[in-house]
């Protein structure tokens, strides 16, 4: 499992909340924030048959919100 933050400022808020270290005690790869999950580049792209779950921030404004 990867958990990718929306954005520097909410991974940010999650790892001051200590999330970062319980998303990777149940085995997930914390990750920096970024789009490439979202859009599928670089190497942030799933094999047949994974799946993946986009949560955004409902106040966000053009393409994600």
């Amino acid at each position: 499992m990867l958990v990718v933050p929306g954005s520097a400022k909410v991974r940010l808020q999650a790892e001051s909340e200590g999330l970062d270290t319980v998303f990777s005690t149940a085995g997930a790869e914390w990750r920096l924030a970024g789009c490439s999950m979202c859009l599928g580049m670089n190497p942030d792209q799933l094999a047949p048959g994974e799946r993946k779950r986009v949560d955004v921030q409902p106040q966000l404004r053009g393409p994600a919100g």
